[in-house]
């Protein structure tokens, strides 16, 4: 009686030709490196360390030198309690010379104005100061102090706008006297002066006059 061919699985089908291809996958690998070996050029490693001439010594841990302990704290002084003592035994008894009277201070800057008369009109009377013992006991206390004791005085010209109702505007040094000191006590002195105003015939008018101011002690 005959049999009855089965057909053959996948699985059976896969390891029939399994063999042929291994076979032939082999031989494929083989011919591919020897390709690579023939046709690929030399290849060479290359030293990528450089060489260096300097030589650096290392220091044995034994060689290093320790530094010198430091000294110990000095312990500080206890202090010493207070007590009494005579002040004559600690103070110097100093003996001071008498006075002398200094020489008169050497003649300071002072800026002398211009007598520029430009802008104010002629007059035919003359501004004149109101209340003048007023104002000489106002130049009194004006005399700086230690100029007077050491008989310091000059001469000062002061050149003073006033206007039409005798205010006076502005002032400035016209003649100086050769001492700063007292040229700024003469313009501290403009706001105490009161003047009755000038006449241009009867007409009030603006002027510039020329005031004298004499700094002197009196015999």
């Amino acid at each position: 009686m005959a049999k009855i061919a089965q057909p053959m699985s996948a699985n059976d089908r896969l390891k029939e030709s399994f063999e042929g291809k291994f076979a032939l996958s082999l031989i494929l690998a083989t011919c591919v490196h020897l390709l690579v070996f023939v046709f690929f050029p030399e290849m060479t490693t290359g030293v990528l360390a450089e060489r260096g001439d300097e030589l650096v010594v290392i220091m044995p841990l034994d060689d290093i030198p320790i530094p010198v302990a430091p000294k110990p704290l000095v312990r500080p002084a206890v202090p010493v309690e207070a007590v009494d003592v005579d002040p004559a035994a600690t103070l110097t008894v100093l003996d001071f010379p008498t006075a002398v009277l200094l020489p008169p201070p050497a003649p300071g800057p002072t800026r002398v104005a211009e007598r520029n008369r430009d802008g104010f009109a002629p007059y035919t009377v003359a501004p004149e100061l109101l209340e003048p013992e007023a104002f000489l006991r106002h130049l009194v206390r004006a005399y700086p102090q230690d100029l007077r004791d050491a008989r310091v005085g000059g001469h000062v010209e002061l050149l003073i706008h006033i206007d039409e109702e005798g205010s006076v505007v502005s002032a400035s040094i016209g003649v100086s006297s050769g001492y700063r000191r007292l040229d700024e006590a003469a313009l501290g002195l403009v706001d105490r002066m009161r003047f009755q105003p000038a006449l241009n015939r009867d007409k009030r008018v603006a002027v510039l006059v020329s005031i004298p101011l004499e700094f002197r002690v009196r015999d």
